[in-house]
């Protein structure tokens, strides 16, 4: 059982678990079973020395059943079926054996998670979330990819290494993407909901080197994911939501994703059996989860750095060391709003 702030109450057994304003709620124990299947052709034909064509397509099968295991929330058992077939069709172009030119279009689904299904009405929104309750069914998630580019692998680029580089731009377009909102009056709760259509659209770039005792990768991508409709959505704890609302536009920022994301590291062959090597990762500032306005002030940029090495002792052993946030940074790449005030008795979340 939880008292108002959500802490334990000792000796009350497992009937029911108390939060502010009495309100009773029964404990969950729903299990979930996915059944995905999937049929598909494609082929990839050469139409003349230089150019290729690829076309295919999928079918898609989910199957995402529920079953209530207490008898309090009979309404949870359940069953949801979802089928797509996307098709996908490319070309390459060779200019050079070093050189091609790429593009092509696609379509993929991602059928909604039992949790995400359990949790899916704004009138009876689930506890963190995790007290699931008979909800309507979401719809499945539908995306277009477009995708065109340059890419090619370089021989003999360094002391007989090889050079593998992309340069490339990309744009899906998401339908009934699936977002998790708070509920106004209860900070702890929350469901899932469909929302009509967002984008991600951007460039990436990276090249890697494989030499014979260096190898070494960089990539860099600058994506924009957005929303691409008008509306408003939940937010109660957000400090500057009208009423527990907050109004959406198209070109909105989708929250918790950064517009620019960079990656680099190397390895390095010591001895025949001796590799070391390091990594790192950068991101730029996101909005926080319930700042789909793009209101607020964004979660700060941070960076991470790692090492790694490994001596083989065998062909069949290995020994290897891992070292992950080298400089011991402190960062968040994950935000939203709460409550104001005392929670659980001693901590104190401020505007």
């Amino acid at each position: 059982p939880l008292n108002p702030n959500y802490g334990t109450i000792p000796g009350l057994g497992t009937e029911a678990i108390r939060t502010a304003a009495a309100l009773g709620i029964a404990p969950s124990n729903v299990t979930g079973s996915n059944l995905y299947m999937g049929l598909y052709a494609l082929d990839t034909f050469d139409v003349t020395d230089a150019l290729s064509l690829t076309a295919g397509a999928r079918l898609n099968f989910a199957r995402i059943s529920t079953q209530d295991q207490t008898g309090f929330s009979p309404d949870v058992t359940g069953t949801h079926y979802f089928t797509k077939v996307n098709p996908v069709v490319g070309a390459t172009y060779r200019f050079f054996p070093w050189l091609n030119l790429y593009g092509g279009y696609s379509e993929s689904n991602r059928a909604p998670t039992p949790l995400e299904l359990a949790c899916a009405n704004p009138d009876r929104p689930c506890l963190l979330p995790n007290s699931l309750v008979a909800d309507p069914p979401l719809k499945q998630v539908t995306g277009q990819t477009y995708e065109v580019g340059f890419r090619g692998t370089v021989p003999n680029f360094y002391e007989n290494g090889l050079f593998n580089y992309k340069i490339g731009a990309f744009r899906t377009d998401l339908r009934n993407d699936i977002l998790q909102v708070a509920v106004p009056g209860n900070a702890a709760r929350g469901y899932f909901v469909n929302v009509p259509a967002t984008q991600r659209q951007g460039i990436e770039v990276s090249g890697e080197y494989v030499g014979e005792r260096l190898s070494l990768y960089g990539n860099y991508a600058l994506i924009d994911a957005t929303f691409q409709f008008e509306g408003e959505l939940s937010s109660p704890n957000n400090p500057l939501a009208d009423d527990g609302l907050i109004n959406v536009r198209r070109g909105n920022n989708v929250p918790l994703i950064p517009n620019h994301q960079f990656k680099a590291g190397f390895n390095y062959l010591i001895t025949p059996i001796w590799t070391f090597g390091m990594n790192f990762q950068a991101f730029s500032s996101s909005y926080f989860r319930g700042d789909e306005s793009n209101i607020n002030r964004k979660l700060p940029a941070y960076f991470t750095a790692n090492l790694n090495t490994s001596i083989q002792i065998s062909p069949n052993v290995q020994v290897f060391a891992l070292v992950t946030n080298l400089f011991n940074n402190r960062y968040a790449n994950f935000g939203t709003f709460a409550e104001t005030g005392p929670v659980a008795g001693n901590f104190v979340i401020n505007d």
